[in-house]
């Protein structure tokens, strides 16, 4: 008879090894817990005053461009108005 190799997971334990998952292990204090919990919610509150700072840089740019697309539109407009004039005084002017 031959002899099966069944394969195994991770560092050679078989997919079935369940005695680590029992091995006590010596766990936090409440302290430590807690202190995790503290710099957890500061470093959270850091990236969101980081992200506020890049949206408001991000508003002020894209206001920026729409005063100045606004400017470009208004010279747009005056320019169609008097081309429109002129085109009504050309068509008045060849009838």
């Amino acid at each position: 008879m031959t002899q099966r190799n069944e394969p195994t997971v991770g560092n050679g334990t078989s997919a079935f090894d369940f005695t680590g998952m029992f091995s006590s292990k010596k766990g936090k204090t409440p302290e430590q817990l807690m202190n995790d919990a503290l710099a957890g919610f500061t470093q959270a509150q850091a990236n969101l005053e980081t992200a506020q700072a890049a949206i408001a840089s991000q508003k002020a740019d894209h206001e920026a461009e729409i005063e100045k697309r606004q400017r470009l539109l208004a010279t747009a407009e005056e320019s169609h108005s008097r081309l429109e004039r002129i085109k009504g005084r050309f068509a008045d002017l060849l009838a």
